[in-house]
């Protein structure tokens, strides 16, 4: 059939005398058989960015297209509208539901977030595949995206543009710190990019440009050993080893929570340091995808000596759950931790009260960097560098011939 440009006249009805389809002829559409009948109502069909329209019945009056001369006219007005940029999709909300689902942002994150759990190496085995707490921010920071498309009312990723990415960027100032921004930006680039070279440019027509979001390394904040001590002080009896041996070796929560008993080499006065939870799954692989060792010193031989053997678990450190032996969670130790430093009076977070504490502690005493470094198991030596902040003042002392 002809079209008034690209835009098809089309009839479903066939003939009533003979059942022959419909043709157009002229300025009309006839019976194809010769019979001079025509049908009463007509629909037209088109294309427009990948999507079929193939459901408008009626003219912009709302009246049911009956004559070709009509469906002519309505064919003609959308054609305008799509040579002057003037077509709205929403504007033809009965074809919208439809067309656009296989396109729409929350569909595609759906598959796309499918596709990735895929990746997720729950117990550690492969060492290049995703951390489960890695893949659920990656859930996280997609939905928000998502919701916050759908909220501003454009839900079809092929029109998401550069600066609708930047504007929801933007609108984190102030609520998410510029590394978690960076973060967030770093997962929906990969979302379009995964996308376009899955299902090809007819999804992602033109891959969007990411601006570079600057970042500022945090001051690391650390706290005293009395402050340490008065925030332990007040944790429950039971569940004080747990962070005393923290407090002693400066280990991830993490890893801490993920040592057993054969992890504990009584021989050498060693724990050997190899696995890590991640969520609540436990992995046979550290954050940094390194394992080492760190000696017992007579605190943390004391410590280890004194903890139950449980019968249920092999894990050092353990709590009893109404008769049930489990490992610590995170959020049971942060908890436990935050009950406890408000109570002491001393503002900080468990990470930065133990580990970082430690790091900054062990440093003012005179470690160096290298022990440093094997003991709480950072790959780069950079890293513990920016904990020194005793040497770098002295070294500025000594600058001004103060020292």
């Amino acid at each position: 059939m002809r079209s008034g440009n690209t835009i098809y006249i089309r009839t479903w009805q066939k003939c009533k005398i003979c059942g022959g389809k419909f043709v157009i002829t002229g300025l009309d559409m006839l019976c194809e058989k010769g019979c001079g009948t025509s049908p009463k109502r007509y629909f037209l069909d088109w294309h427009f960015n990948g999507i079929r329209f193939d459901k408008e019945k009626r003219d912009r009056y709302g009246q049911l297209l009956t004559s070709f001369v009509q469906a002519f006219d309505r064919a003609s007005e959308i054609k305008k509208e799509i040579d002057e940029g003037r077509f709205q999709i929403e504007n033809y909300l009965s074809v919208k539901p439809k067309l656009l689902k296989k396109y729409s942002i929350e569909n595609v994150v759906k598959e796309y977030l499918d596709e990735r759990k895929n990746e997720v190496s729950y117990d550690g085995s492969d060492e290049n595949g995703l951390a489960p707490g890695g893949y659920r921010k990656i859930v996280e920071h997609l939905n928000e995206f998502s919701n916050w498309c759908i909220k501003e009312g454009n839900d079809d990723i092929r029109f998401i543009k550069s600066f609708e990415i930047r504007k929801f960027l933007n609108s984190l100032i102030g609520k998410n710190k510029a590394k978690t921004r960076k973060n967030k930006q770093t997962d929906i680039r990969k979302l379009f990019k995964c996308v376009r070279k899955w299902y090809g440019k007819d999804f992602v027509p033109d891959m969007p440009e990411f601006e570079e979001i600057k970042t500022v390394e945090p001051e690391t904040k650390s706290i005293a050993r009395e402050d340490q001590n008065k925030i332990i002080e007040k944790i429950p009896h039971v569940h004080r080893p747990v962070f005393e041996f923290m407090q002693d070796n400066g280990i991830r929560p993490a890893e801490t929570r993920a040592i057993k008993h054969d992890a504990v080499l009584w021989d050498l006065e060693a724990i050997h340091i190899f696995r890590s939870f991640s969520e609540d799954y436990l992995r046979e692989i550290t954050k940094t995808k390194n394992q080492w060792y760190i000696y017992m010193s007579e605190k943390t031989r004391e410590i280890v000596r004194k903890q139950p053997r449980s019968t249920q678990v092999d894990f050092l450190f353990w709590w009893n759950d109404r008769g049930k032996h489990k490992p610590y969670t995170e959020h049971m130790l942060r908890n436990i931790w935050n009950a406890a430093r408000k109570e002491a009076g001393v503002d900080v977070i468990c990470y930065d009260g133990i580990r970082h504490s430690f790091i900054t502690q062990a440093l003012e005493d005179g470690w160096q960097e290298d022990d440093v470094q094997a003991q709480v198991g950072h790959r780069c030596k950079a890293t513990i560098r920016k904990y020194d902040h005793s040497k770098r003042i002295e070294r500025l002392k000594r600058a001004r011939g103060e020292g």
